[in-house]
């Protein structure tokens, strides 16, 4: 392997290390995001595409571990079921506490603002999950641009909660570059019916 190779996996391995250190398992698309950001390479499809083979042989050469990652794209499917040997007695109980977990109190009930988080990359849901439900937010990764069914739901949402004298603020995070810009002025200008001063 040549250095340079070797240093740039290293390079990505303490990236990959500080965020499974914080977020868990994560996306290369996260890691690939890191590494723009930071200018350690260009933002193309060319580059994602070099990152992933590059990520492919250091997990298969033990550099980085296998369980860095995680595929959001694939996913088994399971079914839930009880060990023959599992008393009936405990089948009930089990059922009976997760039924009666308590809700968490709307912290947004009686303020001024209806808040929601967009965001552009579905790479980033993992980071805004956690914030969004510390904060009892609506999370919504758009995956580039919104489908119109979802600015029509997120408009009765809102309309739902104008109604209610709230103010609807939507917290928009994607790239800044041509197209994550326009994705913010699209979104202004879906929503440019609804009334302004709610």
């Amino acid at each position: 392997m040549k250095p340079w190779r070797y240093v740039f996996l290293l390079l990505c391995k303490k990236i990959i290390d500080e965020l499974n250190s914080k977020y868990g398992a994560v996306t290369i698309r996260q890691v690939y995001y890191q590494l723009v950001s930071k200018g350690y390479i260009s933002n193309a499809e060319n580059s994602y595409s070099n990152l992933v083979a590059q990520l492919t042989d250091a997990r298969e050469m033990g550099i980085i571990d296998y369980f860095a990652f995680e595929d959001r794209s694939r996913y088994l499917l399971t079914q839930k079921t009880v060990s023959i040997n599992t008393r009936p007695k405990d089948i009930i109980k089990e059922t009976l506490t997760s039924s009666l977990k308590t809700p968490a109190i709307d912290i947004w009930e009686n303020q001024k603002y209806h808040v929601e988080l967009w965001i552009e990359k579905d790479a980033l849901i993992k980071l805004f999950k956690q914030i969004a439900e510390k904060h009892q937010l609506n999370l919504y990764p758009s995956r580039g641009y919104s489908s119109l069914t979802k600015i029509h739901e997120a408009k009765e949402r809102f309309r739902k909660q104008m109604a209610k004298g709230k103010k609807c603020v939507i917290l928009y995070f994607g790239d800044l570059d041509p197209s994550g810009w326009n994705i913010y002025e699209v979104i202004q200008k879906k929503f440019s019916d609804l009334p302004r001063n709610n």
